[in-house]
C-alpha cells in the first residue's frame, strides 16, 4: 500500500516566503548602536539640561563607553559585507531614500563626535595626566567650550 504524502495548510512550503535570517555581526552591531545611542542621547539631554552635577554617571562617564562600542559595531558591521573593498561607495553618493544611505552618513557623522564628548571629560577620568603636549591640551580646552553644542 502507497501512502501519499498531504500537505495542508501552514505546512506547504510554497505558502510562506523564503525568511533571510541576520547573522551574528548584525545583531551585534544593532545592539552596539542601541546601546551608544542611548548612551549619547541621554548624555547630550542631561547636558543641555544643566544635570551635568546631579547625574555625572550618565554625562560623563557612560559616554566613555559610547565611542567604542560604535567603532566595534562599525567593525562587526564591516565584517558581515560580501564586497568588502566597495564599502567606501556608500560615502560617494547620498541616496535619500536610501536606509544604508542614511545609516552610513550618520554614522560618519557621530563617531567622531562621540570621541570628541568622551575627549572633553578626559581629564576627568584621568586626574593625573601629564598634559605637557600643547595640541591635546588646546583640544581639549576646544571640546569643552563646544560640549553643548555637540550634545
Amino acid at each position: 500500500m502507497k501512502e501519499e504524502l498531504i500537505v495542508s495548510g501552514r505546512m506547504n512550503p510554497g505558502i510562506d516566503p523564503y525568511l533571510n535570517i541576520w547573522h551574528w555581526e548584525i545583531s551585534f552591531y544593532l545592539f552596539l548602536g542601541g546601546l551608544a545611542a542611548g548612551l549619547l542621547f541621554f548624555a547630550g539631554l542631561y547636558t543641555i539640561l544643566g544635570k551635568e552635577k546631579e547625574l555625572p554617571t550618565a554625562v560623563k562617564w557612560a559616554s566613555f563607553l559610547a565611542a567604542p562600542a560604535l567603532v566595534i559595531g562599525l567593525f562587526v558591521l564591516f565584517l558581515d559585507l560580501k564586497h568588502k573593498m566597495f564599502f567606501w561607495q556608500l560615502y560617494t553618493t547620498v541616496r535619500f531614500t536610501s536606509p544604508m544611505s542614511w545609516g552610513a552618513w550618520t554614522l560618519m557623522i557621530i563617531t567622531p563626535l562621540a570621541f570628541i564628548w568622551s575627549a572633553s571629560y578626559l581629564r576627568e577620568l584621568i586626574p593625573n595626566w601629564d598634559w605637557r603636549l600643547k595640541i591635546l591640551y588646546d583640544f581639549e580646552k576646544l571640546a569643552i567650550k563646544f560640549r553643548k553644542s555637540i550634545a
